[in-house]
């Protein structure tokens, strides 16, 4: 599995994100697709990271929340 953040726009723009992959195939062709949209955006806007996705199974359920402020 591929994962990729990219921020090669303004978030109000859709610039900001983070996706996934089933391969690099796919994974660079949603890059070059972005970078087709707009000449200025380069490679350093991306950052990929290859890894697992794992589902978050929640052992205990909190029912109230407070914030804690720092001293």
């Amino acid at each position: 599995m591929f994962f990729v953040y990219y921020d090669d726009d303004y978030p109000e723009n859709g610039g900001v994100g983070f996706e996934k992959f089933e391969t690099e195939k796919l994974l660079f062709e949603f890059i070059a697709k972005r970078i087709k949209e707009d000449p200025t955006r380069e490679l350093t806007n991306y950052t990929v990271v290859k890894g697992d996705a794992y589902i978050l199974e929640g052992i205990q359920y909190a029912t109230s929340f407070k914030l804690k402020m720092s001293e």
